[in-house]
């Protein structure tokens, strides 16, 4: 979603924005990590922060804390830095396996652009996740 608000008007911004309408009309529910927040907090530009901010306050079903990862992990017996060491070994960033874990613990659809380190994974990602005893996760483009 953050494409939506680069300078560059290119194919991404454009199904970045169409992402985001579809967010306000309800076709798509958003979850918001917690650590999204904190890194969109320390950013110097406060129009462009307080703009993202405000959307995901109002637009996100929830803003998901590190808190509530643990306890749905710990239900089911799984070792999230163990989990995010397998991630890191497939090349995977820590922020980008916390977005992983997020969405299978929820059972969400990962919407990114991420090529490189999420989709072109998919595969590796979802054998991780069924090793850790954790459901697979789609990941798409927006």
């Amino acid at each position: 979603m953050l494409a939506a608000y680069s300078r560059k008007f290119d194919d991404k911004k454009t199904r970045a924005m169409d992402l985001i309408r579809e967010v306000k009309s309800g076709k798509h529910e958003l979850y918001t990590p917690f650590t999204l927040m904190d890194i969109i907090n320390v950013w110097r530009i406060d129009y462009l922060r307080n703009k993202i901010k405000k959307f995901f306050a109002i637009y996100s079903v929830e803003i998901v804390s590190a808190e509530r990862i643990n306890t749905l992990a710990n239900r089911i017996g799984v070792d999230l830095g163990g989990l995010k060491e397998s991630f890191m070994e497939l090349g995977i960033k820590e922020e980008d396996s916390f977005l992983i874990m997020i969405a299978s613990l929820l059972n969400l659809e990962l919407k990114t652009f991420n090529k490189k380190h999420l989709i072109n994974k998919q595969a590796e990602i979802n054998r991780t996740l069924k090793e850790s005893n954790m459901g697979g996760i789609s990941i798409s483009e927006p």
